[in-house]
């Protein structure tokens, strides 16, 4: 996930309109990352409560 978010800091222009293909691509795996690791923490956070 990092790497992924380096890549996008490095070469992702400022104006998603201006995204190439391969940045949109990084950007929507960023995405699914970010949500699959959300629903993780909020599994571990109910199971942990119970």
């Amino acid at each position: 996930m990092k790497s992924l978010l380096g890549k996008l800091k490095r070469a992702a222009p400022a104006n998603y309109r201006q995204f190439s293909a391969e940045n949109k691509e990084t950007l929507g795996a960023l995405i699914n990352h970010v949500r699959s690791l959300s629903t993780l923490l909020n599994k571990t956070i109910l199971a942990n409560a119970s």
